[in-house]
């Protein structure tokens, strides 16, 4: 297996760079933050990922040895493919893949194309023993709730504060929605 190259950057596209390698050009898909900040006629080593199919080979390169490995991990969750690991990693660095993990952020996947809350949960369950878990997985459907913390959001605070106020609330399938909102503020206020 290709684990790194060394070349010039001669072309680049939505996600994915020709290097140059002793006059060889290599396709190399990149997630796409990299390949926004990346510039013609540059140098640089990648970390390469070689993915092999009966009918396919493709090269997923990174200049960090950090995103290569997330990148893997990814890979290793069922029904994950490379595309999909590499728009993960298109989004974010892979510190802050780890920490949604960790905080078990479901939302966080959930905004990447082609990834829904199960496939978000699949990742999260398989790889939070792999990388740390600093809270646990919230496998209960939230959807009843999803007004209130929609309206908690656009009061400023962040996902896990709503749902950590709601989680706090007794007899919450009791009260309206607007005594829902009344009561996570109180919860939030202390």
């Amino acid at each position: 297996m290709i684990n790194t190259l060394s070349g010039t950057v001669i072309d680049i596209s939505n996600n994915e760079i020709t290097l140059e390698v002793n006059s060889v050009g290599y396709q190399v898909f990149v997630p796409q933050r990299l390949a926004l900040s990346l510039k013609q006629n540059t140098s640089i080593t990648m970390y390469l990922y070689t993915h092999v199919r009966e009918d396919l080979l493709q090269l997923y390169g990174f200049t960090d040895k950090a995103d290569k490995q997330i990148f893997m991990q990814l890979l290793s969750v069922s029904g994950v493919g490379a595309k999909t690991a590499l728009s993960i990693l298109g989004k974010s660095a892979a510190s802050e893949i780890a920490a949604a993990i960790s905080n078990a952020d479901v939302e966080y996947f959930s905004q990447i194309p082609g990834i829904g809350k199960k496939s978000a949960q699949r990742i999260i369950v398989d790889l939070k023993p792999k990388l740390g878990a600093a809270k646990e997985l919230d496998l209960v459907d939230q959807a009843e709730y999803s007004q209130t913390q929609l309206a908690l959001k656009s009061l400023g605070f962040s996902s896990q504060e709503a749902k950590e106020a709601l989680a706090k609330i007794i007899n919450k399938d009791k009260l309206s929605e607007s005594e829902l909102i009344k009561q996570a503020l109180r919860q939030l206020g202390k």
